[in-house]
């Protein structure tokens, strides 16, 4: 399973980084997630601390006083209603791929490149159910520190911190809210490669970890002494490769993913224009009718209309608005789209009535055009849109 599922997740990520058919990503994303909902939900036996945790919800050792209790009450509720521990894989597993995936989707250039070195790096930790749930409500977070809501951000870390206390860390992120250059990843992580085959951090003495707390200090006197977790150099060797190896993928192609801002750019330009020609032809009484994107060509810096066969006078205008901004997130993704309609709105108020982009936004226009883009992304475009008009 897990070699199908890694094949699987590396061809959409290449069909993602090249491009491939973009126009099925959505679809292709939505399986890639019920593929993993899949996977850790219906696993049996398999992932780290399988015995601990199904032990704890079959109520043989309810005594763990050091399982948080966001992870507790979480059990509680499932056995309101079943003594299955299956369901709670599946509800766990429905609950940590939701936030990661709609996190993923909403920004990330590339959601199935993400998506694949996500489920590389963190597959050796399947199975740690506490931290694998505070992790994704982690991650979720960051929509709010993007948006500079630091209190929201921190209110959701804290959250977290009632399934694995250890997430807390992430409050750092506050005062790191920058990119970080290649070269400091690099020394990042060859540091902590020199720390993994040293072995220096079982060589600390275990009184250090019991400043910290009694339960860190039991836990790393437990990990240092276990004859289960005896290993050799040669042996962490090959598992530090095993994970890092698509680490080192991302960073051959770390120039390829960082044209994506160039890109992000040119697209902001092309909308803008496009935009602008979209309110002269508004201005001669026109509605283009068919008003998509794959309509309109770029040559030479100019923008171009090349179907005008559903164009007339009189006609709905608004329509052609709300299917050039709404549509699009069919096949642009979250961060494409809101840049496209960002740049698309601003050129067409240089030119354009307000009162036309107003009335855009009616219910009956987004509608129409769900099936094909999706809610979060109309929601999103529909903000910039008030946004802009109040402006």
């Amino acid at each position: 399973m897990y070699v199908f599922t890694f094949t699987i997740l590396a061809l959409f990520a290449i069909k993602d980084v090249f491009k491939i058919n973009s126009s099925t990503n959505l679809k292709l994303f939505i399986l890639a997630i019920l593929l993993l909902i899949f996977h850790d939900g219906f696993r049996w036996g398999v992932g780290t601390d399988w015995e601990p945790y199904l032990n704890f919800f079959e109520l043989k050792e309810w005594d763990f006083v050091h399982f948080d209790i966001g992870y507790i009450l979480l059990n509680k509720f499932v056995r309101l209603f079943t003594d299955n521990y299956s369901v709670f894989l599946i509800l766990h597993a429905i609950i940590v791929y939701s936030l990661i995936s709609i996190t993923i989707y909403k920004y990330s250039v590339y959601p199935f490149l993400s998506l694949f070195l996500f489920y590389a790096l963190m597959i050796t930790y399947l199975g740690m159910n506490r931290e694998y749930i505070a992790f994704a409500i982690s991650l979720f977070s960051y929509k709010y520190l993007f948006e500079n809501k630091r209190f929201i951000f921190v209110l959701i870390i804290l959250v977290a911190s009632l399934f694995h206390s250890s997430v807390l860390l992430f409050l750092f992120a506050v005062f790191f809210n920058n990119e970080i250059k290649l070269k400091y990843m690099l020394w990042i992580f060859i540091t902590f490669l020199i720390i993994s085959i040293s072995g220096i951090v079982n060589k600390l003495p275990l009184n250090l970890f019991y400043l910290l707390s009694e339960n860190i200090g039991g836990k790393m006197s437990f990990y240092s002494t276990s004859y289960e977790l005896d290993s050799n150099l040669l042996f962490t060797i090959f598992s530090l490769l095993k994970r890092s190896i698509c680490l080192i993928i991302a960073a051959i192609y770390y120039d390829r993913l960082k044209n994506s801002d160039k890109n992000l750019k040119e697209c902001e330009e092309a909308a803008f224009k496009t935009g602008i020609n979209i309110a002269k032809v508004h201005k001669l009484n026109i509605a283009i009718g068919d008003c998509k994107a794959e309509n309109f060509l770029l040559s030479n810096g100019k923008i171009y209309l090349t179907d005008l066969e559903q164009a007339e006078f009189n006609g709905d205008r608004a329509w052609d608005l709300a299917e050039m901004l709404f549509y699009p997130g069919h096949y642009l993704g979250t961060k494409k789209s809101i840049i496209f309609a960002s740049s698309l709105i601003d050129g067409y108020l240089k030119e354009g009535d307000k009162e036309i982009l107003a009335s855009s936004m009616k219910l009956s226009y987004s509608r129409l055009l769900v099936p094909w883009t999706p809610l979060w992304i109309i929601k999103e475009v529909q903000k910039i849109v008030y946004e802009k008009i109040k402006k």
